[in-house]
């Protein structure tokens, strides 16, 4: 991060020139007749509305010199769309296979995976990681000279320094979301959650959720040897695979129609001493349905008064349709 307090904001284009890019944009799409409408009304926005509103837009983006003045509107652009997160948001991974046939043993290969992204987390942690540059000409300007200059500058001028190298350090502000951190389904609006002392790593297999601890309690790395052992016993959990996944549920698309999805649970689904873990429930967004332990109308083994919310039991989750 010590590129990351110089760098350059992204400036706030001027409101004429918005204008023109935009009739620009719809130039080849209109007809004339078209076109000189939408001239008029672009610099009547511009003439009234416009202004005040890049007013305001200068002023926000005075007072927030930390970050982008688009920053806040595409988070939460982000966060409101309802569309389902898979394909449309997150990220797939294609692996090319090792030169070394042997790594490419699922296990062997899913243990180096975590220990390098283990390690990773801790080198953001301690502030060590190295910055992600751009260099024009690397042969030039990846080197032990430019990382030396550059590290003996000042975090306020060291972006300027790398710009003499015809190198470019880039915006790392969003690494710190890498680790420790979710997204939580809210009605109109999810919310992204942080947990920076998080340790624990969650897999998924065959519908199931298993977690353990992948930093010991003075925050250093479990061994290699802990490490594949742990998923060697969830490679071979024999258990069924559940019937209903709760991972499909990031396949829906939110708030559809006037329709409205609640995640609930029933105490008797909570452990008695699992007190803790029903408040982080809670926190999180669930809601609790007040029953005593093993009710039998809305136990999950049972469904004597309730058959038609079968549909809706995910392992532990009642899915309750409003």
């Amino acid at each position: 991060m010590h590129f990351q307090k110089s760098l350059p904001r992204l400036p706030i284009p001027d409101l004429s020139k918005s204008g023109e890019r935009y009739l620009n944009a719809l130039r080849p799409l209109l007809t004339n007749d078209a076109f000189e409408v939408a001239q008029a009304r672009t610099q009547n926005f511009i003439d009234k509305e416009g202004k005040i509103l890049q007013e305001k837009l200068l002023n926000k983006d005075k007072v927030n010199k930390h970050t982008s003045y688009i920053s806040d509107y595409w988070f939460d652009l982000y966060l409101r769309d309802r569309l389902p997160l898979p394909i449309n948001y997150n990220p797939l991974l294609v692996f090319q296979n090792d030169s070394k046939q042997e790594y490419n043993n699922q296990l062997v290969r899913s243990t180096n995976l975590l220990i390098s992204a283990s390690r990773f987390m801790l080198s953001l942690k301690e502030q060590v990681l190295e910055p992600e540059v751009y260099h024009l000409n690397p042969k030039k300007s990846n080197t032990q000279l430019f990382r030396t200059v550059t590290g003996l500058l000042p975090e306020a001028l060291s972006w300027y320094g790398a710009y003499l190298f015809k190198a470019f350090p880039l915006d790392m502000s969003q690494f710190v979301g890498l680790f420790g951190a979710t997204r939580i389904p809210l009605l109109t609006k999810d919310k992204i959650y942080r947990d920076m002392n998080s340790k624990h790593i969650l897999v998924q297999r065959r519908g199931h959720f298993y977690v353990f601890n992948v930093l010991d309690s003075d925050g250093n790395l479990i061994s290699p040897q802990e490490m594949m052992a742990n998923l060697s016993m969830i490679m071979t959990d024999t258990r069924a695979a559940a019937e209903f996944p709760v991972g499909t549920r990031q396949s829906y698309r939110s708030d559809v129609g006037s329709y409205r999805a609640e995640c609930c649970f029933t105490r008797q689904c909570i452990c008695p001493h699992g007190a803790g873990f029903r408040q982080a429930l809670k926190d999180t967004g669930f809601s609790e349905i007040d029953h005593p332990p093993y009710s039998p109308d809305l136990a999950p083994s049972d469904y004597f008064l309730f058959q038609f919310k079968r549909s809706y039991v995910v392992v532990d989750l009642l899915m309750t349709i409003k």
